[in-house]
């Protein structure tokens, strides 16, 4: 295409161009709600889940107490507004567990007061090899920006185990 004709057009669509909507590039990125758990098991436990060839399942649940803006239907029963939850499975031996956040609802963050997100984890076995969980493990819940600055620790022994 020639020069002129190159600028013609350009000059046509400038003025139109310019009222199109801001484009996504320009929308703030997506906040980071990811974590990581660390998962150890006492040998007793690890044994028992390598005899029956039992994983681990690690549950993540977003969820920050409501604000103003939170429309009442988002608001559970328990007062909270819900963002999502995410689950990775572990072998059975124990492991890091990357918690990416991606499933979290970040478009609500300004649903939650001062948008501070909280997260519930829990471990367990995920139930492969047997119906019931057969392991006690420490709980994590905090607000998403501890969780973020190391590995969180979750030390899991057999249910019952001493």
């Amino acid at each position: 295409m020639h020069r002129l004709a190159k600028s013609l057009i350009a000059a046509a669509l400038g003025p139109s161009l310019m009222l199109l909507p801001a484009a996504a590039a320009a929308a703030p990125p997506a906040p980071n709600l990811g974590f990581v758990v660390q998962v150890s098991l006492t040998p007793k436990a690890a044994a028992k889940l390598a005899e029956i060839h039992e994983k681990i399942k690690v549950s993540a649940y977003w969820y920050g107490e409501p604000s103003k803006s939170a429309p009442k239907r988002e608001i559970s029963e328990v007062g909270q507004v819900v963002l999502g939850s995410e689950d990775v499975q572990l072998p059975g031996s124990g492991g890091v567990a990357t918690i990416t956040g991606k499933t979290a609802r970040a478009d609500h963050l300004d649903w939650l007061l001062n948008r501070e997100v909280s997260v519930n984890v829990n471990v367990y076995t995920a139930r492969l090899a047997d119906k019931n969980n057969l392991l006690d493990c420490e709980l994590v819940e905090d607000i998403i920006v501890k969780l973020q600055t190391k590995p969180n620790p979750v030390k899991c022994k057999l249910i019952g185990e001493k």
